[in-house]
């Protein structure tokens, strides 16, 4: 049974447990009630009724409860003005009256004193600071330490929330509007030493409520080291939002905290040859399966006729190669794909796509039982780039029969738009040119689901997939981007992504790795991971909230573009994850990590849900 409540106040953590003030109705004489929890969700009434004596609480506004020494301290707003009370057991409270100096409630940092004053936030516009010995009066300084910022999610009010003593310094939560629906939470880190010295502003909100439904805050407290938001919605019903330990500023954790998955010490692993013709140029953009414990990459080569041909290598150790092919083990063999052309420098394609002038782009493999599977970007330089399949058997591969390839057939049309509506609008708004993105980005899921094999592309800017009966394509019937996983509005992935290689089968679901770029950082790829729903791969279940790798290294800054990390394969091979990626467009590298702390971190790492807390009365 729930107990009805007609207004959440606040809320307040001592580490152990929750404690949660609501009102009942009205015609009761003690209205107010208190209720405790060990998780922040479930909460069983206890047989306490605070007392304010003629303080009416739930009349009030903007409550705010923090522990300040041995004390703890309410404030709160009514007509038009801040006012406090003052308790040592939560039950039995004492009015402060009104508190001079201050427009509104901000944050007071708890158990903290900068010389001998108490120190807190307060915000509208923008966050302002204030200091008193007593609580009671407070003198604020005029000077802003945090300024809403134009074209970001603190564009338009920012509120402090609550403040919290760290090592690394104090951590400021904020509450901040983008327009007038657009609610979300931010971070700052000041430093201890001196509250008025911001050290870190978030850049991406660390909460953002969905559009659609109207919220109130209510609180934020800090419980076993992590967040948890409160937030009342349109029904008056409690919800709550938690944010795992370290899951908001992975630029300010300690490396060794950070989901990120690390370059290896012998990247790049591969590189051009010179001597080669066909590879001369650029060896990058690689795509990697598994058999009997052998990684075999294969990875996207440009030579002196800066056409793309796919080739060869394998290792034992998904590091170290032990072999490398003489000659390409796929070529462009159609007209859609540059197939029997050639160019030279007066013969310049219409379009460019991806550093060459045609050819077979950014293979991506996978092995279907006994069948490999190759789907590539297919570019002839006279039109849109689409996307083509083509397949060998398993013994025709590892018997490096290359000639037993099936023809190759497209399995998209550039001219046929997705039928998904968020995808249409997306396409249309964002798209850089009617000429220029065409339909890349593919990978095929190395299973079924439900009977039918699931391919992934991307229709600018974002991935989407497709449920196929059949891979054997009659190059008439295309994919149409069924199913979407969108971009993310100001994050590190807000312009386009693209999907990484085939998804890895882990306990979770699906591990997907895929590609992604800013728009505020526009000329930089970055790499990043998600987990998809095991049955139903349009779940999103996990997704990163900062990329897991960027270009930082020579290699990835100094070949034939600036600052491109680009994942074109992962495997998981003896407890570890590898993830094979393109530098520059010029080399082939290998990053890795531990795959349990991976997918630990990734789980942790995730933007928080929105759950009902429940009171159960006994």
């Amino acid at each position: 049974m729930f107990e009805r409540r007609i207004k959440n106040l606040f809320l307040l953590s001592d580490g152990k447990k929750i404690s949660f003030f609501y009102a009942l109705s009205k015609g009761l004489k003690n209205a107010l009630r208190l209720a405790e929890s060990p998780n922040g969700l479930f909460f069983k009434p206890t047989a306490k009724k605070p007392d304010f004596g003629k303080e009416k609480i739930e009349k009030c506004s903007n409550h705010k409860l923090f522990k300040v020494g041995k004390q703890y301290l309410l404030t709160y707003e009514k007509a038009g003005k801040t006012y406090g009370s003052s308790s040592l057991n939560l039950v039995k409270w004492e009015s402060l009256g009104q508190l001079s100096g201050l427009k509104d409630c901000g944050a007071i940092v708890p158990d903290y004193l900068y010389d001998e004053d108490r120190v807190m936030y307060t915000g509208g516009k923008s966050v302002k600071i204030a200091y008193s010995v007593d609580l009671k009066k407070w003198r604020a300084e005029k000077f802003d330490l945090l300024k809403v910022r134009k074209g970001k999610f603190d564009s338009d009010w920012i509120m402090p929330a609550a403040a919290f003593i760290r090592d690394e310094g104090i951590i400021l939560v904020y509450y901040a509007l983008h327009g007038k629906k657009n609610f979300s939470i931010g971070m700052a880190l000041f430093n201890k030493d001196n509250p008025e010295e911001l050290l870190w502003r978030s850049d991406q909100a660390a909460y953002a409520h969905a559009k659609g439904e109207k919220v109130t805050p209510i609180s934020v407290i800090e419980f076993q080291k992590g967040l948890i938001f409160y937030f009342e919605n349109g029904d008056g019903n409690l919800l709550s939002a938690s944010l795992p330990p370290f899951g908001w500023w992975a630029d300010k954790i300690p490396a060794k905290d950070r989901l990120r998955v690390k370059k290896h010490e012998k990247n790049p692993i591969l590189g051009p040859r010179p001597g080669n013709r066909w590879d001369s140029f650029g060896v990058f953009n690689p795509t990697v399966f598994m058999h009997e414990d052998k990684i075999y990459i294969l990875y996207r080569a440009i030579g002196d006729d800066n056409i793309s041909v796919v080739g060869l290598a394998t290792s034992r150790d998904g590091i170290t190669i032990d072999e490398q092919s003489d000659t390409p083990i796929y070529v462009p063999r159609e007209g859609f794909e540059g197939g029997n052309l050639s160019f030279n420098e007066s013969e310049v394609p219409v379009f460019g796509s991806g550093g060459g002038w045609g050819g077979c782009e950014d293979p991506k493999i996978v092995k279907i039982g006994n069948r490999v599977y190759i789907t590539y970007v297919a570019f002839n330089g006279w039109a849109e780039p689409n996307i083509a399949i083509s397949s060998i058997s398993l013994k025709n591969f590892l018997s490096k029969k290359w000639s037993a390839w099936t023809k190759p057939v497209l399995i998209t049309n550039a001219d046929i738009k997705t039928k998904n509506p968020i995808a249409i609008k997306q396409n249309l708004a964002d798209r850089p040119g009617s000429k220029t993105a065409g339909d890349k980005n593919p990978a095929i899921l190395p299973e079924k689901i439900n009977g039918k094999y699931v391919i992934f592309h991307r229709l600018w800017p974002n991935i989407v997939f497709d449920y196929v009966d059949s891979l054997n394509f009659d190059g008439k019937t295309f994919l149409r981007g069924q199913h979407i996983i969108p971009v993310r509005p100001g994050m590190w992935d807000s312009k386009k992504i693209g999907i990484g290689g085939s998804p890895l089968r882990i306990k979770e679901g699906w591990l997907l790795i895929y590609n992604g770029v800013d728009k505020r950082d526009a000329g930089k790829y970055k790499i990043g991971a998600m987990i998809l729903d095991a049955k139903n791969p349009a779940k999103i279940l996990y997704r990163c909230r900062q990329p897991i790798l960027e270009p930082e290294e020579a290699y990835e800054n100094h070949g034939h573009k600036y600052g491109v990390v680009f994942a074109g394969g992962s495997a998981i091979k003896d407890g570890k994850l590898f993830v094979y990626y393109g530098g520059s467009d010029k080399y082939s590298c290998v990053a890795t990590a531990d795959l349990n702390d991976f997918i630990k971190k990734l789980k942790s790492d995730e933007t928080p849900k929105l759950k009902e807390v429940k009171v159960i009365e006994s």
